[in-house]
């Protein structure tokens, strides 16, 4: 199965994923990192069969089954604006046609309302989520009325939002006030040390306790500084 693997040292918690890691401090703006614990992400409903990134149903019910503790999901809106898993673009294909096609010819593709009530049923398995390719506060505000559709308002606690700038954490709180936000800056063109300095202060101001940086920016100045905070 395909899992980021959580390393304590220190201050700081770093989390590998491919091509990013996760960067979590226990000072007090991670104070509700609570999902950070476990140890593992499971990316894209966690690998089956040696496949990654399907966010399949097959996938997901192998992950909740092997104990994982913290799935990541890819969301995208289909042409008829319904929300499925899916870390591929679903432009041109309508919900049917997206649910037809089985994720490398064998894996069943989902629609978001069968992911939550999946781990809904669950009861103890976080939800971060990457809102691939959209608007943001459209696809947070869909799974906020499938929660409460689906009777599981209480577990959009356990959701784990990840932002892309800095104006996009006014649109989620708005939304819920979810236990955690994650600021994830693959999206951001690169940047100087100084400039994360200005992330890690936005996230410690607005008790955001989880960075993500592409692997490649990783320094040691880099996580020097961010130990600081």
């Amino acid at each position: 199965m395909h899992k980021i693997r959580l390393f304590h040292k220190l201050k700081i918690c770093i989390l590998f994923v491919l091509a990013a890691l996760f960067v979590l401090s226990d000072g007090a703006y991670a104070k509700t990192s609570e999902w950070a614990r476990f140890g593992y992400i499971a990316h894209g409903c966690g690998a089956i069969d040696g496949c990654a990134y399907t966010n399949s149903l097959d996938a997901l019910d192998a992950s909740i089954k092997s104990g994982v503790k913290v799935v990541e999901m890819d969301f995208r809106i289909t042409d008829d604006q319904c929300l499925v898993c899916s870390h591929d673009p679903v432009k041109g294909l309508t919900k049917d046609e997206f649910l037809s096609q089985k994720i490398e010819g064998k894996y069943t593709p989902m629609t978001a309302e069968t992911a939550l009530r999946h781990l809904m049923e669950a009861g103890d398995v976080y939800l971060v989520v990457d809102a691939k390719k959209a608007n943001i506060a459209k696809i947070y505000k869909e799974i906020d009325r499938l929660c409460v559709e689906c009777g599981g308002s209480d577990y959009r606690k356990m959701i784990i939002p990840q932002f892309y700038q800095e104006s996009d954490l006014d649109k989620l709180k708005k939304i819920y006030n979810y236990s955690d936000y994650i600021f994830t800056t693959y999206k951001l063109p690169e940047m100087s040390v100084e400039e994360y300095e200005v992330i890690a202060m936005f996230c410690k101001k607005n008790n955001v306790g989880t960075i993500t940086i592409p692997k490649r920016r990783v320094s040691k100045e880099l996580i020097d500084m961010l130990k600081s905070y």
